[in-house]
């Protein structure tokens, strides 16, 4: 729906302050609509894990080089926390300490885990997922701005923009106007007319091929979902549900 509209648009790029710096379009649009799209699915996945985003943004503004090295991940008593500076890890720390020292003479050892996010492959992608953003010299924020920092220009309409989770609903609503969307189960359920439309018209109809890069890793993957052992299969499905970005069910 999104590609549908681009052709016609143009997108210019604010700073905080509402001043213009670039404007994209054509090609350059669709490399950073794509860009666009990868961070908001990362976003999402990050909510879901009960990340807080909102306070990762928040250390970003302040020290943008350094936000990975400024956070930290605690893991104790089978619990993880995330801690936004040092004032608040030496906090965490703290209460953790007191806490053992309460259960002096219990038998059970607890061990305390801290990471920084810069040793985490997921969070240092998606910081670099913020910084192709920012190549586009886009103001890559969660907060609303006072000022835009987006405007889409679809002829003589205009639309602002004020963060960058906003700007990819309103692409997807220009994508939809016009539109009359129609599902079906199958092609049987499709009029001749549309059937020729949307599949036979060798002038509208585009054939992919389809290439196995790694046939034995995809047989062991089909053997894991099709096959009759239930617990492998809920193992794989649990270990990789947040990544999916494509479910046809």
């Amino acid at each position: 729906l999104i590609e549908l509209c681009l052709k016609n648009l143009e997108l210019k790029l604010y700073d905080s302050e509402g001043k213009e710096k670039s404007s994209i379009k054509g090609k350059a649009l669709s490399k950073f609509v794509e860009k666009l799209k990868e961070f908001i699915d990362d976003s999402e996945k990050l909510l879901k894990m009960h990340f807080p985003l909102e306070n990762y943004f928040k250390i970003r503004m302040k020290d943008k080089k350094n936000v990975l090295k400024n956070i930290f991940r605690i893991e104790f008593d089978d619990k993880e926390v995330f801690a936004f500076g040092k004032e608040e890890h030496d906090e965490l720390i703290f209460n953790y300490e007191k806490t053992l020292e309460a259960r002096e003479g219990s038998k059970e050892e607890e061990d305390l885990a801290q990471t920084q996010l810069s040793d985490i492959t997921m969070f240092v992608d998606y910081e670099n997922k913020i910084s192709e953003l920012e190549n586009f010299e886009a103001v890559v924020n969660i907060f609303n701005s006072e000022k835009p920092v987006f405007l889409i220009e679809n002829g003589e309409e205009k639309t602002e923009i004020f963060n960058v989770f906003n700007l990819l609903e309103k692409l997807k609503e220009l994508g939809k106007k016009g539109l009359d969307i129609q599902r079906y189960k199958g092609l049987g359920e499709m009029n001749p007319d549309q059937l020729w439309d949307t599949t036979m018209n060798p002038g509208n109809r585009t054939i992919l091929k389809v290439e196995l890069e790694d046939a034995v890793e995809a047989d062991r993957i089909f053997t894991i979902l099709m096959g009759n052992q239930i617990e492998p299969r809920r193992e794989f499905i649990e270990r990789n549900a947040l990544f999916v970005r494509n479910l046809d069910i």
